[in-house]
């Protein structure tokens, strides 16, 4: 949808440059019968320069795009009202660029969860702190795999984030019989005053919808709007709370794992490729398994501590895994690149609801801001 609204307000602001060309003298243009008086031209140039402008910031996913692109439309249809016999048709594509720009508003305006969840980054990063540096000597406290775990992720000389912010893309479904949807999502989470924020932008039979899940002051909802408008799911609850810090978990095992190196966490052997986390925040708390290779790396993370939302708003507590792969150096870490998020169902298969893949990491403010 982004490029198709792109494509129609380049095509419309270039029909705008006939008023233009033909008010200024530059080109006769036969098949516009009214005369084009140099301050129409004037006029016509600025809705163009409008148009034009807001597809660049368009492209350029900046959230002013759809308030540039109203006002284009505003000068555009007020030239067009007086050349209606030659301009009318250009009517048709500014009801339709309409529609886009309500739903810009809608999406990244003021009330928008993309508001909401920018206004939490901007509070984070005017609050963050900087973590202790990570030494040998705390990994000498942990079951060996652990150590092994942390010093492959480049931990050690480094401090340990309290506050990181990923990017990724990729697809999600419901359940096992729901059609895919594309998915461009950002998150920002703080590790020691633990709080989550993930907000999603996704696609179905090119509908748009947008979600944020939220995890603040050990309270956590989630709520996904068809046409950032129409409420398609939501839950919150004690259930959905603790499924969340599950995700709390998950997303320092992955993408910073010294971040586990807190109070909150007690980290229990297993074997010699796997070790437990213990989790506790506020009355909750979780669990999860932790799987390495060879090289230490982390290729599986399992939970029984996590719900699966329900067609009729329960929630079923599941095993749940993220098996992940392919470590790349993101942030001055090594972190998995792709990954996905799988149930199990009891007495049935495994299915993945979401695949991803990660575009790109901040942590502790460090870098430019993402998306």
């Amino acid at each position: 949808m982004k490029w198709l609204v792109v494509a129609l307000l380049l095509g419309h602001g270039g029909i705008h440059g006939m008023g233009v060309a033909k008010g200024l003298r530059w080109a006769e243009l036969p098949e516009l019968t009214l005369p084009v008086s140099r301050l129409a031209a004037v006029v016509w140039g600025g809705a163009l320069l409008l148009l034009v402008a807001a597809a660049g910031l368009r492209m350029a996913d900046a959230s002013s795009w759809w308030w540039v692109a109203g006002l284009g439309l505003l000068v555009s249809q007020a030239m067009i009202t007086t050349a209606w016999a030659d301009a009318r048709y250009g009517t048709l594509a500014n009801m339709l660029l309409a529609l886009a720009v309500v739903h810009g508003a809608l999406s990244m305006g003021p009330t928008s969860y993309r508001a909401r969840y920018y206004e939490v980054v901007r509070t984070h990063l005017a609050e963050r702190t900087v973590g202790a540096v990570v030494t040998e000597a705390d990994l000498a406290k942990l079951p060996e795999p652990a150590a092994r775990y942390l010093r492959a992720s480049g931990a050690v000389g480094r401090p340990s984030p309290t506050l990181f912010e990923a990017h990724w893309r990729g697809r999600i479904r419901s359940n096992e019989a729901s059609p895919w949807m594309t998915l461009d999502a950002v998150q920002v989470n703080h590790t020691r005053a633990p709080s989550r924020h993930f907000l999603m932008d996704a696609t179905l039979f090119g509908l748009p919808a947008q979600g944020l899940h939220a995890y603040v002051d050990v309270e956590a909802w989630m709520s996904v709007k068809l046409f950032s408008l129409v409420p398609v799911a939501r839950a919150s609850g004690p259930e959905m709370t603790k499924g969340e810090t599950v995700s709390l978990l998950n997303d320092m095992a992955v993408l910073v794992p010294s971040a586990l190196l807190q109070p909150a966490v007690r980290w229990e052997p297993v074997d010699d490729r796997s070790f437990r986390v213990v989790y506790s925040v506020g009355s909750h708390t979780v669990a999860a398994v932790c799987i390495i290779d060879e090289a230490g790396h982390l290729v599986d993370f399992v939970s029984d501590d996590r719900g699966m939302l329900q067609d009729d708003g329960s929630i079923e507590v599941l095993r749940w895994s993220t098996p992940v792969e392919d470590p790349v150096e993101r942030a001055g870490f090594t972190v998995p690149s792709r990954g996905v998020a799988r149930w199990h169902p009891d007495g049935g298969a495994s299915f993945n609801y979401i695949e991803l893949e990660l575009i790109d990491l901040r942590v502790d403010g460090e870098g430019p801001a993402l998306r």
